[in-house]
């Protein structure tokens, strides 16, 4: 393809087919895309070849950066809000080139250095200081889809990130400029004093740090500040996973019973592993959710109060003060959360929280773990001595 013949214009007179059955067409105005003076329809974004298809992505993104009066695309992604104003056709053909993007995907025709070429585009600008770059969301979500949805090209993804390894203080200070579900593959296992010093969330969104059963370790970018991802629905091979809170809260309602879906959801992911070892790092301490993950509760939330309805008991395992509440809220807005708050506000060392369906959550503060000479120990040391410690619960 030349590409010096691709171009975006401002057209009248556009004619689109908006259904393919009935072959009905509307006349729009507005920008489109063309190469060689011609409309790039559906018909020519699906038969264009893979790395045609990887350079229009490049071209398109410096043409679209470069023009301020396109302006239909915001944080990565179009703006649907705006293509009343002569996006329409744009609109139509972002889809198009989604859609033939994952096609390429789903058939496995992606070599390591091709998969390379869609991490270097959104890890260009993170890096580079630069505005996030046009297409960043749906090169995203085919990164996402080699993750979860395609065995072999997963493993050329993994040899694509190793090539692009981060350690956890450079992953942490640059992935709030990727995009949704952003990855970093880490450089090797953190401490635990590593995770108390950098895996924090300071500011931005919520962060999961990933464990796979290879051991190896990923970064990856939530939603929002209170949203991370569950990431056992792109990680198959997942056996830990941690997120960030920015308050030293603990696990929210939504965290349990997702962690709780779990085991419905292990074959609709694919995912192998019997159990998840689930923390959350926060600015004062760890905590660890140890339960059962083959246990629907959706019955037992209570929306309005972000709570669940399941009796627990909290114990500061320092002095032994132990309180009942009739439910469970992670915030100072319910009981268990204020005393909770209270407690960590003291600098408890730990706090063992029970409910009375048998599931725990264990905090242990930075301090304590510190004190006890654990900074040193990797991740997993912790995860495995805790768990031999709630055992004996």
């Amino acid at each position: 393809m030349d590409f010096s013949t691709m171009s975006i214009q401002r057209k009248e007179g556009i004619i689109w087919t908006i259904d393919k059955e009935t072959r009905r067409t509307k006349v729009f105005n507005g920008f489109v895309i063309e190469a060689d003076g011609k409309i790039i329809d559906e018909e020519k974004w699906q038969s264009m070849p893979l790395s045609d298809l990887l350079r229009t992505i490049e071209h398109l993104s410096s043409i679209i950066e470069q023009s301020p009066d396109i302006h239909f695309f915001n944080n990565g992604a179009l703006d649907y809000d705006k293509l009343a104003d002569g996006g329409m056709i744009l609109g139509y053909q972002y889809g198009c080139l989604a859609t033939a993007l994952s096609r390429y995907i789903l058939n496995n025709e992606f070599t390591t250095e091709e998969l390379g070429m869609l991490l270097d585009y959104v890890y260009s600008y993170a890096e580079d200081g630069k505005v996030i770059r046009p297409f960043a969301e749906i090169v995203q979500q085919a990164i996402n889809n080699c993750l979860s949805k395609n065995e072999l090209l997963r493993e050329k993804l993994y040899e694509a990130l190793e090539r692009r390894k981060k350690s956890l203080a450079t992953g942490m200070a640059t992935i709030d400029k990727l995009p949704y579900k952003g990855i970093f593959l880490l450089d090797g296992s953190p401490t635990v004093g590593e995770l108390a010093r950098f895996f924090i969330q300071r500011d931005g969104v919520e962060k999961n740090l990933v464990v796979d059963s290879f051991g190896r370790y990923f970064l990856v970018r939530g939603g929002n500040e209170d949203t991370a991802v569950i990431s056992y629905r792109n990680f198959p091979d997942i056996i830990r996973d941690s997120h960030t809170h920015r308050m030293s809260y603990s696990f929210s309602s939504n965290d349990i019973v997702s962690y709780k879906s779990f085991g419905g959801q292990r074959n609709v992911y694919g995912i192998k592993a019997e159990n998840i070892d689930f923390s959350v790092s926060c600015p004062k301490g760890l905590f660890q959710f140890f339960g059962n993950l083959n246990q629907n509760i959706f019955d037992k939330v209570d929306r309005k109060r972000d709570a669940l309805l399941i009796p627990c008991t909290v114990k500061n395992e320092d002095s032994g003060e132990t309180r009942s509440f009739p439910d469970y809220t992670n915030h100072p807005n319910g009981e268990t959360g204020k005393f909770i708050q209270t407690l960590i506000e003291a600098d408890a060392g730990k706090i063992l929280i029970q409910f009375s369906n048998g599931d725990l959550i264990r905090y242990t503060s930075w301090e304590f773990l510190e004190k006890e000479g654990s900074f040193e120990k990797g991740v997993e040391g912790i995860m495995t001595s805790t768990h031999a410690a709630v055992q004996n619960v």
